[in-house]
């Protein structure tokens, strides 16, 4: 046996005089190459059209109403609130006493807001606006949603598919504002490619608010659009 330890040892030692032995085996591949990484943009196309084009006084007494309704600045009306308010046809009316401006304000893309001034409103007024949206980036962008806000910034409500809305701006616990947006969530804006929306604005009646005075109301709308891989943000 002793015979048989001794004549192992001796072969160890002469694989180790050959160099024969055992090692790990490391490598590192190195690639070299350039990596262009693409831009997320968003853009709101001004000026807005609106379905009330009209700024008083416009009548042919200087008082705002006109004569017949074929006045493309005369106001229209819807007298149901809620969904049907939109759902049913306005009325075109014989007045011009209430309108509605607009401004695109261009916030770190893509993020883009539209502050909104209802100017001398009163209960049953109705408008519909729509504007445009361009992906001035070089990837594909999805709108997300759009963040409703006050005229001090405070987030009133957001919506993150098309439908109905009611806002309280004059802060009375009442609201007085509501809108329908239309369906353009998750649809997919190729670059370079210009997309029109839409949404509608009703002025519901709110016996809190003296409405035989003049009443303006500023809101904004805060549309946010995401790299197309990225939507829906949870």
């Amino acid at each position: 046996m002793k015979k048989f330890g001794l004549l192992l040892l001796a072969l160890v030692l002469a694989l180790g005089a050959l160099g024969v032995g055992y090692a790990a085996w490391t490598d590192t591949v190195t690639i070299d190459g350039t990596v262009n990484t693409g831009e997320v943009c968003m853009s709101l196309v001004c000026p807005f059209s609106y379905l009330d084009n009209g700024q008083p006084p416009d009548g042919p007494d200087g008082t705002g109403y006109l004569v017949g309704t074929s006045h493309p600045s005369a106001d229209w009306n819807a007298s149901s609130t809620g969904t049907a308010a939109f759902v049913n046809n306005p009325v075109h009316m014989t007045k011009n006493v209430g309108w509605i401006t607009t401004n695109c304000d261009d916030l770190t893309s893509p993020i883009e807001e539209v502050v909104i001034t209802l100017h001398n409103m009163y209960p049953c007024y109705y408008n519909h606006i729509s504007f445009g949206i361009t992906n001035c980036g070089t990837i594909p962008i999805k709108l997300d949603h759009v963040t409703f806000l006050d005229a001090e910034d405070v987030v009133l409500d957001t919506l993150t598919n098309d439908g109905y809305l009611a806002l309280d701006l004059s802060k009375n616990q009442v609201n007085d504002v509501e809108i329908y947006w239309g369906d353009n969530f998750g649809d997919q804006i190729e670059p370079g490619e210009h997309w029109d929306l839409s949404f509608w604005i009703h002025i519901m009646q709110d016996e809190g608010i003296d409405f035989t005075q003049v009443q303006d109301f500023t809101f904004k709308a805060a549309v946010t659009g995401v790299q197309w891989n990225e939507y829906p943000l949870d």
